[in-house]
């Protein structure tokens, strides 16, 4: 997951995704503000959720978790109307990864993973996922020593950073134009089995 804003320490990461990944409404509700602005009566229709209540009890939580701030407010008939965004997207370095327990590590892989089923699923059911024929996906098992997995781990982290560039050399051209911006997922794994292979 990327950065928006500042970056959360480890142990305040580690609090605000164990409470964000409890919940599935949850999960869903900080997916929708991480890419738009949205009110909790915006973010029920989306989902299909009766009580809207519901959803600004969730969108709460995650306010007093520090990962949503109010973006905007509208008066609505004599209520006062909230309108949210997402604030943090918490991105563990090596180093701080390190500090995490191998269960806090799990917590925070079961977010992404969720937060990922959701794009995926969202995209595929508006017709957009195979839209492009130009999209990658792919799924390659490999079987490589302690170098290789070294090598592989670098090419992943290289194709991250890289792709941060892409991203601000495109927000810096869309500045000087008109042109609309594409909402684009990236998902990168590398991880291992957990077996041994039966051939080397």
């Amino acid at each position: 997951m990327n950065t928006q804003g500042k970056t959360l320490k480890p142990a305040t990461i580690n609090r605000a995704l164990m409470k964000a990944a409890s919940n599935w409404i949850r999960v869903q509700v900080y997916s929708i503000v991480a890419e738009r602005v949205a009110s909790a009566k915006e973010l029920a229709e989306q989902l299909g959720i009766q009580d809207v209540s519901n959803v600004r009890y969730h969108l709460n939580v995650l306010k007093e978790l520090g990962l949503v701030e109010v973006a905007k407010t509208r008066r609505r008939g004599g209520a006062i109307e909230n309108f949210y965004r997402s604030v943090e997207r918490p991105l563990v370095s090596e180093e701080e990864w390190k500090e995490f327990s191998p269960k806090e590590r799990e917590n925070f892989t079961k977010l992404a993973v969720q937060l990922i089923n959701i794009d995926v699923a969202r995209s595929m059911s508006n017709g957009a996922f195979d839209r492009r024929d130009d999209r990658h996906l792919t799924r390659t098992p490999f079987q490589v020593d302690q170098e290789g997995w070294r090598e592989l781990v670098q090419i992943h982290l290289d194709a991250f950073y890289r792709s941060l560039e892409v991203q601000a050399r495109s927000d810096e051209r869309r500045s000087r134009s008109s042109e609309r911006a594409v909402l684009v997922y990236s998902a990168q794994m590398l991880f291992e089995g957990g077996f041994e292979p039966s051939e080397k």
